[in-house]
């Protein structure tokens, strides 16, 4: 796809100086700096995007980006006349590409950098949302977020994966989420996915209601007379009590959409995977994002987004069936990013869970305080094209159309004694509880 014609370049600099953590002012002089180079490059409003600003108490390193408009013209290379004076002595572009700051000679690493490419076959955005393409993450998956700040458009929230009536939907619209606008995936963990449980036998209990085990998962699944497009919900991460022995513990979090039972029928899931233990006593909590397509991959973290114990999360997994992607957005504390790449649609249910994954078996379930998994919500479309709502929909026990039927499952140990590890509490104004009562 070819570049937006507002945009002609992109540089990025990047900042690293001793002197970072000795002068408060520098994020000051950055920003003049940026602002000269603006003005030279006849670009009246200055840096229009700002990637990221690390904290100097933290890092000697800044980040910048800014578009540049139409002209092409340099700054400062004898070559435009258009250059204040003011602009000159904030800034001075020499031939080796570094810049003089009044606090000192500061080296600067300027690169120009082409668009990232995507494939011609994506289709067209919202003008207000861009795209780049995910750097280690599976074939085709780019990161999209908006082109502005501010609040975004109903057209602008869809492009992202954000649903009318969800949790997060007034906050994005005010424009009172942060976006990451560059993606960054960890390397696959071999071995440790999100699989389906095995099959056993259930129990129906009224004729929209199921109950059901086992060995991983705990939580509702809900079967429904379509293909579904959307399932999310909001928790809190648990801050986890480490094992008595101190072997490590897991716990997953997820919303996702789809039975995984074969590749022509994947699971598409994304959430939080919280983890204790390193076979001593006392050893500290670890916590990330991820998303899977299964069985097809496996656990794929997110690097973009810390999340800790405590960290308030939202995740949507979404499918579009026109564009045949599925969209990703993993949110903690206010921060949000957006993923997506192509998939296989998803049969037809959907999933709100909390599971011990699995490595070459499964994992010990994590202890956790009690969770309150909330904001449950789905859609899904018809097969005549239609969907039953606006929006996403509200869990409820019992579900709201004839043709779908409810799943609470108990995550139970494996053969022989089969005693419980985790239980979900009924549905309520669409949120349910899950607490722990064993370790395996």
């Amino acid at each position: 796809m070819p570049r937006p014609s507002s945009v002609r370049q992109n540089f990025e600099v990047q900042i690293r100086t001793p002197t970072v953590r000795k002068d408060p002012r520098l994020p000051h002089k950055i920003s003049r700096l940026a602002d000269a180079w603006g003005r030279c490059r006849r670009d009246p409003a200055g840096p229009t995007e700002w990637v990221r600003a690390i904290d100097s108490r933290r890092s000697s390193q800044y980040d910048i980006r800014w578009k540049v408009g139409d002209t092409p013209s340099g700054c400062g290379l004898g070559r435009n006349s258009h250059c204040s004076s003011a602009d000159s002595s904030a800034l001075r572009l020499e031939s080796n590409m570094s810049f003089a700051l009044a606090s000192g000679l500061i080296a600067l690493a300027i690169g120009t950098l082409g668009a990232p490419s995507v494939s011609s076959e994506q289709p067209s955005l919202a003008p207000g949302v861009q795209r780049h393409t995910a750097v280690k993450c599976p074939a085709g998956s780019e990161v999209r977020y908006p082109a502005h700040d501010g609040p975004l458009t109903s057209g602008e929230l869809a492009e992202l994966g954000v649903a009318s009536g969800s949790s997060i939907y007034e906050a994005a619209r005010k424009g009172s989420i942060r976006w990451v606008r560059e993606a960054h995936c960890g390397k696959p963990i071999a071995s440790r996915s999100h699989g389906v449980p095995p099959k056993r036998p259930a129990r129906q209990v009224t004729p929209n209601a199921i109950e059901a085990t086992s060995d991983n998962w705990d939580g509702y699944v809900m079967a429904v007379g379509g293909t579904p497009n959307d399932a999310e919900m909001n928790w809190t991460e648990p801050t986890l009590l480490a094992s008595a022995d101190g072997l490590p513990t897991d716990v997953s979090i997820w919303p996702g959409l789809g039975s995984g039972s074969d590749a022509n029928h994947p699971l598409i899931q994304a959430g939080t995977h919280g983890q204790i233990g390193d076979n001593s006593p006392g050893a500290t909590q670890k916590d990330w994002l991820w998303t899977e397509i299964y069985p097809q991959e496996d656990e794929i973290p997110v690097m973009d987004i810390q999340v800790y114990g405590g960290s308030q999360v939202f995740v949507a997994a979404t499918y579009d069936p026109d564009e045949h992607n599925a969209h990703f957005v993993l949110c903690a504390d206010g921060v949000c990013i957006t993923l997506t790449r192509p998939a296989v649609s998803p049969d037809s249910q959907a999933e709100w869970i909390v599971e011990r994954p699995s490595y070459t078996t499964y994992s010990r379930l994590a202890h956790f305080p009690t969770l309150t998994l909330e904001n449950d919500a789905f859609n899904y479309r018809k097969p005549d094209g239609s969907y039953p709502g606006t929006g996403v929909l509200q869990l409820s026990d019992p579900p709201y159309f004839g043709g779908d039927t409810l799943s609470r499952m108990t995550m139970i140990s494996t053969a022989p004694d089969q005693h419980h590890l985790a239980e979900a509490s009924a549905v309520s104004g669409g949120a349910f509880d899950a607490t722990w009562v064993g370790e395996y």
